[in-house]
């Protein structure tokens, strides 16, 4: 299920709901007032930055520091199991 964020229009705070998103625009209540007067936000999305040329991380290669990332030998390329 989605969460949306709401701000409060009376109060001017910001929370979030988990809800479907059939109950997107349900009406809710602020938890902080207990108003009714809320606005649904546009959520920033949280991505993960992977190099542009598609390379990935072999095992085989991260302990020598050969793979596309050019960092797996310390650990630094992001990948949990490259170092």
């Amino acid at each position: 299920m989605p969460i949306y964020e709401y701000r409060c229009l009376d109060c001017g705070k910001v929370f979030s709901l988990l809800r479907s998103y059939q109950q997107r625009d349900d009406q809710a209540l602020c938890p902080h007032c207990q108003s009714d007067q809320l606005k649904r936000l546009m959520s920033s999305i949280g991505m993960v930055s992977v190099k542009a040329s598609g390379g990935s991380c072999a095992s085989g290669d991260c302990a020598s520091g050969a793979c596309d990332f050019g960092s797996c030998s310390t650990g630094a390329c992001g990948f949990g199991g490259c170092h």
